[in-house]
C-alpha cells in the first residue's frame, strides 16, 4: 500500500481531526555545515499504516532504524526532561511574536496556541490591532511549562480583521491557526509569525488569475503613519523597473490590500519596502471548485543565494512547483539538486531574469519520488514551494499548500501546536544530513502536568518519521520542542 500524502489539522478545542486545505507553517532546520554541497540524505517514504513502537529511552538515547517505518514516541514511559534540556529549550525561544494576518468573521475560527517554556509562571500580553479602531491590550497568565489555547474570536471580538503583537516576560512559543468553512470553501492556515517588524519584505509567490485570491495583511505597530510600496516581479520582465503600488498605513493599525483589485489576472513575486518597520503576510486562497485551500505566509526580509526544502513529493499524482523570484536587475542562475528516497540525486537548472519570477516544475525531473531540495544561485533570490494534490480520503477535492524555504540550520525547533485523534497521521520528519550522529531531545509540554521527554540518536545520513499520534494522548494537545546536539533538518507536516 502506497503512503497517502495528505495534510491534517486537529481542530483546537474539538475532538476530531479534519483535512487541512493548506498548511502555511512548515519550519525547516538545515545543517549549515554543507558548504555548498549537500550530504547524502537517506530519505524514505513512510507508510502511515505500519508503525514500529520505540522502547522507552534513557539519557543516552535510542538509535532509530534508518529504514524502518514510522516511529512511536512513548512519552509517558520516557520520564521528564532534564533541567539542562529544559534550559536549552527555553534558551532558543523568543519573547515576542508579530502576526499580521487574522480574521474572526463568520465561518472562520482563529486561535492562538501558547506554550510557556519557563519554569516560572508567565505573563503574556497581546496587543490587538484593528483597521479602524484603537488597539486593545489584554493580559493572560500561563502556568510554568504548560500549553494553552486562546480563542481569538472571543478575545479580539467577532467579525474583525486583526493583527497581534504577543509578548511575554518568559520565553514561550506561539502559533496562530485560522480555519474557514463557508459556502463550500475550506481552508486552514498556520503561522508562527515573525520576531520583529522590518522595512523590507520579499515573496516569490502571488497569484490573481482565475480561481485565486491574493491579499497582503500588513501590521504597522508604530506611532506614525507609514508608506508601503509593493514592487511586482512578473513572470516575464523586460521592464527597466518593476511596476508598483503605493499604500498608506495608518499608525498602530492593521491594513488589508486585495491585490486582485490592483493587479488582476497576473502571477508575480513581490519586493516590498516601507517607510517604517512593519510586518507583512501574504494570504493566498484557491477558490475555484473543485479546488479549495489557502495559505498565509510571512515574507522574508532579504533574498538569499541558498535555499533548502526538507521534503517534497511527486508521487500519487501530486504536482510540485518551485517558485523563484529575483528582485535584482541582473539575471540570476539557480542550480537545483534533488535527493530522493533511494539516495540518488537529480539536477535541474533555472534562470531568473532580473526583477521577475519563474516557476520550476519538479515533476519534469522527478516523476515519482519523495525528496529533499537544495537550491544554490549566483545571485540572491527568494524561493517558495507549492504543491497540488487531491483530498481523496474524504472527497475528490483538490487543494494546495505553499511554504517559504529555509536558509540556515538550527539546533532548536518549535511546534507550538500538536494534537491527535484516532485518524491523525501527522508527525515530525527528522533528518541528520551530516556524517556524525546527532542526539535529539523531544520535549512535550502539556495543558496540565509536567513536561515529558524522549531522547534519540539520529545516525549519520538518517531520516525518520515520528508520528504525532504517538506523541500525545488521543483528543489532547500540547506544544513540542526539538533540541539537537548539532543542526538537523525537521519538518512538521501531516499525511
Amino acid at each position: 500500500m502506497k503512503p497517502q500524502h495528505k495534510l491534517y489539522f486537529c481542530l483546537i478545542g474539538g475532538a476530531s481531526a479534519f483535512l487541512v486545505s493548506a498548511v502555511s507553517m512548515v519550519v525547516l532546520i538545515v545543517n549549515p555545515g554543507l558548504q555548498g554541497q549537500m550530504a547524502r540524505l537517506t530519505l524514505r517514504e513512510v507508510n502511515a499504516t505500519a508503525t514500529v513502537v520505540a522502547s522507552p529511552t534513557d539519557d543516552e538515547g535510542q538509535s532509530l532504524d534508518p529504514v524502518g517505518n514510522s516511529h512511536l514516541v512513548n512519552f509517558s514511559s520516557s520520564g521528564t526532561p532534564s533541567t539542562e534540556v529544559l534550559v536549552a529549550a527555553a534558551g532558543e525561544a523568543a519573547r515576542q511574536y508579530y502576526f499580521a494576518e487574522g480574521y474572526t468573521g463568520k465561518g472562520t475560527m482563529e486561535q492562538l496556541a501558547l506554550t510557556n517554556l519557563a519554569e516560572a509562571a508567565a505573563t503574556t500580553t497581546i496587543t490587538y490591532y484593528y483597521p479602524n479602531a484603537l488597539a486593545r491590550v489584554r493580559t493572560y497568565r500561563l502556568a510554568a511549562l504548560t500549553h494553552k489555547i486562546l480563542n481569538i474570536n472571543q478575545e479580539a471580538g467577532a467579525n474583525q480583521s486583526v493583527s497581534m503583537l504577543v509578548q511575554g516576560d518568559q520565553p514561550f512559543m506561539a502559533e496562530r491557526i485560522m480555519s474557514t468553512q463557508k459556502d463550500g470553501f475550506e481552508a486552514v492556515t498556520r503561522s508562527q509569525g515573525v520576531a520583529a517588524p522590518a522595512s523590507s519584505w520579499y515573496f516569490a509567490e502571488g497569484n490573481t488569475t482565475a480561481g485565486w485570491n491574493t491579499l497582503l495583511s500588513v501590521l504597522n505597530p508604530g506611532p506614525d503613519q507609514a508608506v508601503l510600496t509593493v514592487h511586482y516581479l512578473p513572470e516575464q520582465s523586460g521592464a527597466a523597473r518593476p511596476e508598483q503600488n503605493v499604500y498608506t498605513l495608518p499608525s498602530a493599525s492593521r491594513s488589508t490590500f486585495v491585490l486582485n483589485d490592483d493587479r488582476p489576472n497576473q502571477q508575480f513575486g513581490m519586493a516590498i519596502t516601507a517607510s517604517a518597520d512593519v510586518v507583512v503576510e501574504r494570504a493566498e486562497y484557491l477558490v475555484q471548485s473543485p479546488w479549495s485551500g489557502g495559505s498565509a505566509v510571512p515574507g522574508v526580509t532579504a533574498p538569499q543565494k541558498t535555499w533548502y526544502f526538507a521534503t517534497g513529493k511527486t508521487t500519487d499524482g501530486d504536482a510540485e512547483t518551485l517558485v523563484l523570484s529575483n528582485p535584482a536587475p541582473k539575471a540570476a542562475h539557480a542550480h537545483i539538486r534533488y535527493l530522493t528516497a533511494d539516495g540518488k540525486t537529480s539536477d535541474q537548472s533555472a534562470s531568473i531574469p532580473g526583477m521577475s519570477r519563474v516557476e520550476v516544475h519538479v515533476n519534469d525531473v522527478l516523476k515519482d519520488a519523495v525528496h529533499a531540495t537544495e537550491i544554490t544561485a549566483d545571485g540572491a533570490i527568494v524561493a517558495e514551494r507549492q504543491e497540488f494534490f487531491m483530498k481523496a480520503m474524504f472527497e475528490p477535492q483538490g487543494t494546495s499548500s505553499t511554504i517559504m524555504g529555509s536558509i540556515q540550520g538550527e539546533t532548536g525547533w518549535y511546534a507550538p501546536q500538536i494534537c491527535s485523534d484516532q485518524d491523525m497521521q501527522g508527525g515530525l520528519a527528522l533528518a541528520n544530513m551530516s556524517a556524525s550522529p546527532v542526539q535529539v531531545h523531544l520535549v512535550l509540554y502539556q495543558e496540565t502536568g509536567a513536561p515529558l521527554a524522549a531522547n534519540y540518536d539520529l545516525a549519520p545520513h538518517q531520516y525518520v518519521m515520528v508520528t504525532e499520534a504517538s506523541m500525545i494522548v488521543a483528543n489532547e494537545q500540547g506544544g513540542l520542542v526539538v533540541i539537537a546536539s548539532a543542526p538537523i533538518m525537521v519538518e512538521h507536516h501531516w499525511q
